[in-house]
Parts: C-alpha cells; sequence; structure tokens
C-alpha cells in the first residue's frame, strides 16, 4: 500500500522518479521532515534535482508551501494531517509567506491604546486593547488576540469552523494555545499589557506571570479582578441606579436627548452583558420607563410619547421607540439652532413652543409664528418629521397624515371647528392622527 504522503505529492504533481529521487537523496518519508527545510534549502535541493529530472516550477512553488505549512504546524505541536493538504491550502500558505517575507501588510488603522490607570475604565480599556491585539499578527499573520481566546481548546469541529463568519475569527478559534509560537506570542502579550499597566496601580495583578511572560495568565487575572462575581453584582446595581436617576427635561449644553437615548442603550447592554437569564428586560418595559423618564413640556416629545404608547409596534420595540424619539428631538432641535444661528427670536417670543396646541389658526397669526413654533404645530397635527423644511414647513409631496391637517399651502386653517376644539384641548393628543409609515391596523 502505498504510503498516504506520497500519494500527497502525487496529487501535487510529483512524478514518481522525483518522489524516489527526493526520498533517496534527502531521506524524506514523511510530510513532517519538510518542516526542517527553509527557502533556501528547497531551492538547493531543486536545483540539484533539475541535473537529471525535468521539473515544472509549479511543484518547487508548492514543495517549499508545504516546508512552510509544516513548519506552522511544528511550531504548534499540531500533527500534519495528509487528508487537508490541498492545492488551495498550499496557494494560501504561499500567499501568506510572500506577505510576511515581502513586508506587503495592511497598514492597521486600529491605535494601541492607553495606559489603564482608572478601573472605572476597564471596560472600554479592554475592548479596545481586544482590537488592538486583533490587528497584530504573528509571523504566521494570526491575529495575536488568540491567545485571549475564550476557550482554551482550539475549535476542531469542521462544521462549526465552517459557520464562523469571517477568516479572522477562524484563525482565533483554531490556532493552538501551545506550542512555540504560541510561547513566544504569549510572551509578546504579556509584554504589551505590562507596558501599559507600568504607570498604574494595577501591575500587581500581573506580577505572578512575569517570569513565565504569561500573557494570557496575567490578561485573566485582571478580568477576574474587574469582571469577577462581587464586581459583576456591583455594575448591575450601578446600571440599574443610573437608569433611576435619568431624566430628559429638554436639551443643555452638556446633555442632549441623543446623550440621554445613549445612556439608556449602555446601560441595558451592560445589564444584559453582565446579568444573568433573570436579568432579562422586556422591550416593552424599557419603553414605559423611557418615556416615564422625559419630562418636560415641549409639546412635540410629549405628542411623540402618547403615538408611541398608542402604536403596538413602537411600544414593544424599544429600538424603534429610541429612533422615532431621537428623530422628534433632533428635527426639533435642528429648527430651534436654525432661527438662533440667524438671530431670529433670541428673546425667545418666536421660539417659544410653550402653549401651542394643533388647532388651526389665521393667517395674520400664522405668519408670526418662527420656523420652531410652526415645527411644533406640524408635527402635533401627526406630521412626520421628515417631511417639515428648516423653514417649519410641510415640503413638497408631503403626506397628509388624515384629518388632522394637511400638507398643501394655508393647510394650518383647514380642519373644521370640531376637530380645532379637540386638539386645542389642554393634554387631548390621544385624538392626534399618527404618521402614516407609523400606523398599523387595529
Amino acid at each position: 500500500m502505498v504510503p498516504e504522503w506520497l500519494t500527497v505529492l502525487t496529487r501535487l504533481g510529483f512524478t514518481d522518479d522525483l518522489k524516489r529521487t527526493l526520498a533517496r537523496a534527502q531521506g524524506i518519508t514523511s510530510l513532517e521532515d519538510l518542516s526542517v527545510y527553509t527557502s533556501t534549502d528547497v531551492y538547493n535541493i531543486f536545483k540539484q534535482l533539475r541535473t537529471s529530472l525535468i521539473i515544472p516550477q509549479i511543484v518547487e512553488f508548492r514543495t517549499l508551501a508545504l516546508a512552510l505549512y509544516a513548519a506552522r504546524l511544528a511550531d504548534s505541536n499540531q500533527i500534519l494531517d495528509p487528508a487537508l493538504v490541498t492545492e488551495q491550502l498550499l496557494a494560501a500558505e504561499a500567499l501568506r509567506s510572500r506577505k510576511r517575507a515581502s513586508g506587503e501588510e495592511e497598514e492597521s488603522i486600529i491605535k494601541q491604546p492607553g495606559d489603564f490607570t482608572d478601573a472605572s475604565k476597564w471596560k472600554m480599556w479592554n475592548e479596545l486593547f481586544q482590537n488592538y491585539l486583533g490587528s497584530l499578527l504573528n509571523r504566521y499573520r494570526v491575529p495575536l488576540l488568540y491567545v485571549l481566546r475564550e476557550d482554551e481548546a482550539m475549535l476542531a469541529d469542521a462544521a462549526e469552523i465552517a459557520a464562523l463568519p469571517t477568516a479572522h475569527e477562524r484563525l482565533i478559534q483554531t490556532t493552538p494555545l501551545e506550542g512555540n509560537q504560541y510561547e513566544t506570542d504569549n510572551g509578546k502579550v504579556f509584554e504589551l499589557i505590562e507596558s501599559l499597566l507600568i504607570k498604574g496601580t494595577y501591575h500587581s495583578y500581573i506580577e505572578p506571570y512575569k517570569t513565565a511572560r504569561d500573557g494570557r495568565g496575567g490578561y485573566l487575572a485582571l478580568v477576574m479582578h474587574f469582571e469577577g462575581p462581587t464586581v459583576i453584582g456591583t455594575s448591575l446595581e450601578d446600571s440599574y441606579s443610573q437608569l433611576e436617576k435619568l431624566q430628559f427635561t429638554g436639551d443643555k449644553a452638556n446633555f442632549s436627548f441623543d446623550n440621554f437615548v445613549d445612556k439608556h442603550v449602555k446601560a441595558y447592554s451592560n445589564i444584559k452583558q453582565l446579568g444573568d437569564d433573570d436579568e432579562v428586560i422586556s422591550d416593552k418595559k424599557k419603553v414605559r420607563d423611557f418615556l416615564s423618564r422625559i419630562r418636560t413640556s415641549d409639546a412635540a416629545l410629549l405628542s411623540a410619547k402618547v403615538q408611541v404608547i398608542a402604536n403596538a409596534a413602537m411600544s414593544s420595540d424599544f429600538t424603534s421607540c429610541c429612533d422615532f424619539m431621537r428623530q422628534i428631538a433632533r428635527t426639533v432641535s435642528k429648527s430651534s439652532y436654525s432661527r438662533d444661528k440667524r438671530g431670529i427670536g433670541s428673546a425667545g417670543s418666536k421660539s417659544d413652543t410653550s402653549g401651542l396646541t394643533a388647532a388651526a389658526v389665521s393667517n395674520k397669526a400664522w405668519q408670526k409664528y418662527g420656523p420652531s413654533q410652526k415645527t411644533h404645530i406640524w408635527l402635533l397635527r401627526g406630521y412626520d418629521p421628515s417631511d417639515i423644511d428648516s423653514r417649519g414647513n410641510p415640503k413638497k409631496g408631503a403626506r397628509k397624515p388624515g384629518n388632522g391637517g394637511g400638507g398643501a399651502a394655508k393647510a394650518h386653517v383647514k380642519m373644521n371647528k370640531k376637530q380645532a376644539a379637540m386638539l386645542a384641548t389642554s393634554g387631548s393628543y390621544t385624538h392626534m392622527t399618527m404618521p402614516p409609515n407609523l400606523q398599523t391596523s387595529r
């Protein structure tokens, strides 16, 4: 029976004469034997073989790629499986080698994180650190992030490997945490961690791993300190406490509606990440609590709150609720900023929206309103924010929300007395018509 390694050489284009000569002259009896050969060795061997044999150049290239592949596996204490050796695998190995030899590396846009000196910033620093390691490649072009992966055992199941979304992730999950190359990479990771902790007070946590240059061990010690059970419980309480303290009473110089939304999203993300199955919060509760923390007299935002509650889709989808409320807040804020920048209504007379309703007004009264006031009124009447221009008027082709007003010229007066009286009633926002793109069948 022909040995499997010789079958591989046949598959790669080796003739019987070449295989016999290679085995007799070089003493090669397995694919693993090739792991000790450098590119210069392979070149010299084939130079000698060509004195008596005709050998296609592609065969030499494949032999070099096979030697590089065998060396990489040997560095990782992996066994070379002849069944896995294909032309595609060797082509990828050759490309990897060529890029490494020529210095043809993709320029990383990810910068090294700063020194870690503040425990409260651990989560952000850790994310930056992992992103940075993901951009650093070892000599086999494997991201150094593999050293810190969660599971110590590498992924071996073919189906699970194929299901991984990127080649980057496949390299991280399939590179063994043992062997000469791992020892080198693990040492580099330790040196990097040490350089970023040396100025702070947390260097002592990695000190026990310094002699062995164990980057993985030092990193896991930091994770245990900053993300252990006690810390997680405290962080969960902090997230809930932050949510309870949140409220929006209007845009301020250092706290906009976007900040208000982002703090909610971040707090809920922390709770999901740190909590167990008992910490699941339904979207309905998130929406309900989020709206209850909007404590402003702004008519457009009050109206939008009612629209969310009345809409089955948005009231049960926290992301949709936030997107809609952001859109309303940004439209109103943009309109007010545009007026203030031109110096119009600096005294507040034409930008004050308090007391405005969706009721019809005369043309004369309408002309006295500023863009922000007109925008408020159109929103109260159920128009979509994207249909209102910077001057506070419906855009050409804006869709009418229904009986609550129109989108044509002078539409501000086109309401019957019953509608006007109903919409002018204080707090009667439940009678408003929702934007067409948010309407649902009942």
